[in-house]
């Protein structure tokens, strides 16, 4: 009932995850969650580890997105990184796609060992995409990171907060979703 979002405890998570599989019972484990004092190294760490765990066991859900503290802390930085990271290991788990299985075998038949790829149909076909484009953190050579002021990834990752929450448009239940919240705050013995 409690983890300690370290190698035996993920694993122990996998398994339950198996388990709920084979019985048709949808699993959350601990999806996004970390350890660590906020946005930090430490808790990048285990969000890493909880999500490719999530998606390599075949879990359903993810709930706890961007917590650490033992869900007592929470802020739009690390849900904004924590997305990064989902988004990410989603395109891990789906592995290689190949369109064409056999054209692409015939190319490297084609090409032989040793020789260059880069101007065979497939690499003209999908190099714009063949590579994870970050929605946050650009991919700076040294150079362009340099000529950019040398930002901190923590820097650039509350540029990118900041700016979602200015200019992202509420949802259509916006007014909905709030009214609901404010009445479950004024209940009585809801103690925040």
């Amino acid at each position: 009932m409690l983890n300690f979002y370290d190698p035996q405890s993920i694993l122990i998570s996998v398994a339950c995850s198996e388990m709920m599989k084979y019985y048709g019972i949808p699993h959350c484990s601990t999806s996004g969650s970390g350890t660590g004092w906020g946005m930090d190294l430490i808790a990048v760490d285990t969000y890493w580890m909880n999500t490719l765990a999530l998606l390599l066991s075949s879990g359903h859900l993810a709930p706890f997105i961007g917590d650490s503290l033992g869900s007592k802390s929470i802020s739009p930085t690390t849900i904004v990184h924590v997305h990064e990271i989902i988004d990410q290991a989603i395109r891990f788990a789906s592995g290689f796609q190949l369109d064409d299985a056999n054209s692409a075998v015939d190319e490297i038949h084609k090409v032989g060992p040793g020789r260059s790829f880069l101007n065979q149909p497939s690499t003209l076909k999908n190099y714009k995409t063949g590579y994870y484009v970050s929605r946050v953190y650009p991919r700076y050579s040294m150079e362009k990171w340099l000529e950019a002021g040398a930002p901190p990834a923590c820097q650039v990752l509350r540029e990118k907060t900041q700016d979602l929450l200015a200019n992202l448009p509420a949802p259509d239940d916006h007014d909905e979703l709030m009214g609901k919240g404010e009445e479950f705050i004024r209940k009585p013995g809801v103690d925040l």
